[in-house]
Parts: structure tokens; C-alpha cells; sequence
């Protein structure tokens, strides 16, 4: 018996490791930025500044869409979500991409400035890039911008929010597929100047982030048949081939590995494995002896 509960005591400890490196893990980003390009450190801030993490697999394999935000202001009836997936199927490099539901009440407002949305996006955001699994953050508001002409920002290089009350839902896939691409990079959004777009790769664009061939995604207006255009795939091609302007600090072997242990829930089920054993343990030392 008494070879039994040492057993049972190393199960509960390693259980117990699997689970302290799971939330470490899931808290806590593992990455170490420094830039190494032309690149101007405050432009990893904003949108495309992390587009190398969506587009290449070289520190991501994975990636993680957190939904938050006001669960009316979702239209769960027409699919939003189909136009954004064949996106990520289309450019993205990674071995697996899923939803997370996390729908938290956002203090609601009538107007919303950028600092505003900034401050939202902060207090709604709850996951972050960890080991191999990149994130991507969807918020949906209600309300509007401040700018009523907006129905959709993206901000801080990850996260898209939206204003679906001043988007037709049968346009929302097309919204989402637009606002995604700002955070891949496309039609120049890192700028002309910034070195990484030759100029020969900027003839299309309006403006300065937007593309001029009408039904594109990329073009200011949204259309119920968008599509990705040829300029637009070329742009997001382009970079995803060149160098990423700012290195990653990558895992070891054994981060990458613990890193696939991240996913909610796990943490979870590792506890109430935990608890189980300690309570059969406790259990098994409370019979009577026999002698």
C-alpha cells in the first residue's frame, strides 16, 4: 500500500507542474521584441505591426481568435465569420486556428474616441500570444465612433473591434475581412517609407490603406461579393516572404511543447484530475489497517 500512495503522490506532483506551467503559460507572453529594421519601434503598435506573427510559422503554429464584447451587438445568424476564416486559410501559415468565446460586458458608451477604444480593448483582452499560439482579439460594440463614417477599427496590431449597429449584417464577413487585412499588412499600411514595400507594390492603393479596386476587400467601401484582389494578395504575398523587421525570442524545444498545453480549459481539468487523486489517496490511507 505503501508503494501505492507514493505512486499516487508522484502522479498528483507532476499533475500539479502541468498545471503551474499551464496558467504561467497562459498569462504571460513569452516573446521578447527587439527591433532590428528601419522599422520605428512605435509602428509594432499599431495596425500590420505583427503581421510576420499571422502570416509565418517561424515562433506561431497556432492561432487564437479571443470574441468579446456585447453579446446583442452579435449577429450569431449570418455567419460573420466565414469571409475573415477563408483569410486566415488563405495567407496564414499555421497548423490549427480557433474561436474563444469570452463575452464580457464592456462599460457601454454613446460615442467612442480612440482612447476610448484603447481603453476598452485593454480591459476586455484577456489572452495573450503564449509559446506557439498567436492571438487575435474581435471585439463587437455597440454604439458608434466618434467618426460616424467608421464602422470598424484596428488597433494595437492585434485586435479588431467593430460597430455592429452601423454594419448590415450581411456585410459583416466583408468588415472583417477588411479590418484583418490591416493587421496583415495590407495595400501598405506600414507605410511606403518603411522599406518593406518596393514602390512598385503601392500602385493600387487610395489614399494611403486602402485599395482602389472596387469589391476588394481592402477597398474603403464594402461590397456583399467582396473578394481578395490581385494587387492586394501580390501585397500580402510580398511581405509575407520578406524578413520580419523585428525578432522574436523563440522557446526552447520544451517551451514549444509545453506551449501546446496552453489551451483554456486545460487547466481546469488538470485541477479536478488533481483533486480526484488527492481525494482517493486520502481515501485509501483512511482504511483500516489489517493485520
Amino acid at each position: 500500500m505503501r508503494d501505492q500512495r507514493t505512486v499516487a503522490i508522484w502522479i498528483v506532483s507532476m499533475l500539479l507542474a502541468i498545471s503551474l506551467v499551464t496558467v504561467l503559460y497562459g498569462h504571460h507572453p513569452t516573446e521578447g521584441i527587439t527591433i532590428t529594421g528601419d522599422l520605428d519601434a512605435a509602428a509594432i503598435d499599431g495596425p500590420g505591426g505583427r503581421a510576420w506573427d499571422y502570416l509565418q510559422d517561424d515562433v506561431y503554429t497556432m492561432l487564437e481568435i479571443e470574441v468579446d464584447g456585447s453579446k446583442e451587438a452579435i449577429p450569431f445568424e449570418q455567419h460573420p465569420f466565414d469571409e475573415l476564416n477563408e483569410t486566415i486559410e488563405l495567407f496564414c501559415d499555421k497548423d490549427y486556428h480557433g474561436y474563444v468565446w469570452d463575452l464580457d460586458e464592456p462599460d457601454e458608451r454613446e460615442t467612442y474616441g480612440l482612447h476610448d477604444l484603447r481603453e476598452v480593448a485593454a480591459d476586455l483582452r484577456d489572452r495573450e500570444n503564449r509559446g506557439a499560439v498567436c492571438t487575435l482579439h474581435i471585439i463587437f460594440l455597440p454604439g458608434r465612433a466618434v467618426d460616424t463614417s467608421i464602422a470598424a477599427y484596428t488597433i494595437d496590431a492585434s485586435t479588431i473591434i467593430v460597430f455592429s449597429e452601423y454594419v448590415r449584417p450581411t456585410l459583416l464577413g466583408t468588415v472583417l475581412a477588411h479590418e484583418f487585412g490591416h493587421v496583415l499588412g495590407a495595400v501598405g499600411i506600414l507605410g511606403s517609407g518603411s522599406g518593406y514595400y518596393p514602390d512598385g507594390l503601392v500602385d493600387h492603393q487610395t489614399g494611403t490603406d486602402h485599395c482602389g479596386n472596387f469589391g476588394c476587400y481592402m477597398n474603403e467601401y464594402a461590397s456583399l461579393d467582396g473578394y481578395w484582389c490581385e494587387d492586394c494578395e501580390r501585397d500580402i504575398l510580398y511581405l509575407k516572404g520578406t524578413e520580419c523587421p523585428y525578432t522574436i525570442t523563440k522557446g526552447s524545444t520544451f517551451e514549444r511543447a509545453v506551449a501546446v498545453l496552453a489551451f483554456p480549459g486545460l487547466a481546469i481539468i488538470s485541477s479536478a484530475v488533481i483533486l480526484a487523486m488527492v481525494g482517493i489517496n486520502l481515501a485509501w490511507t483512511k482504511r483500516p489497517k489489517i493485520k
